[in-house]
């Protein structure tokens, strides 16, 4: 259970910046590729395309 608190808490912080970028008058070019993990089954799957809030 505390591997999947560290990686939510991960997820929330690159939302966070991301979202800071676009308050303060960054684009979403601005905003930098995270790594990702190798996905395996379920969590393999596409993720759907959700545009970040201007």
């Amino acid at each position: 259970m505390r591997l999947m608190g560290v990686e939510g808490f991960f997820q929330a912080s690159i939302d966070l910046v991301a979202q800071t970028i676009l308050a303060f008058g960054g684009t979403s070019e601005d905003i930098p590729e995270w790594p990702e993990p190798v996905r395996s089954k379920n969590s393999a799957k596409k993720l759907p395309a959700l545009k970040l809030l201007p």
